[in-house]
């Protein structure tokens, strides 16, 4: 086509490659979808970065919050929180609105020592705080995804 046999088996080669990949990650969507892999993946994510492992505290507050019940079907978890979302939702768990005024500085610091009394959150944000090494600390990321950002687990260490 182009009169050199390498140039034409390079053209090939790389048109075969983005063929098998697009199939590939198709396939792998489509497995995603039917097994909900995201959605779990995100909520045992959220149950180690709240330190709840019977997901009936904090994970369930979580979870049964307006803003996080939105993002889902019915009777199932969301499979992606945006990060203003996901930020929104645990300051108004850890301090609720009052109804007369809104919500301050002290007010925050307060729910958040009555949340970290009841969980071990307060001791690894302390003890990740103090350290060089993060630890077991979940990595987060937030990236863009379209107009929103996203919320997702890393899968590193």
């Amino acid at each position: 086509m182009f009169g050199s046999a390498i140039l034409d088996t390079a053209i090939g080669l790389i048109f075969v490659y983005l063929v098998i990949s697009l199939i590939v990650s198709a396939a792998n969507e489509l497995l995603a979808a039917v097994f909900r892999l995201r959605a779990q993946n995100l909520f045992l994510g959220i149950r180690e970065l709240l330190q709840d492992p019977s997901a009936t505290g904090l994970v369930s507050r979580f979870y049964e919050h307006p803003l996080i019940e939105a993002l889902a079907a019915q009777d199932k978890k969301p499979s992606y929180i945006p990060s203003r979302t996901f930020a929104l939702t645990l300051l108004d768990i850890v301090s609720p609105v009052a109804p007369a005024g809104n919500r301050t500085l002290d007010d925050l610091k307060a729910g958040l020592r009555f949340a970290c009394s009841w969980t071990t959150l307060g001791t690894t944000w302390n003890s990740s705080r103090n350290s060089s090494k993060l630890g077991s600390i979940p990595r987060w990321n937030a990236f863009p995804v379209g107009t929103n950002e996203k919320l997702r687990r890393s899968s590193w260490p």
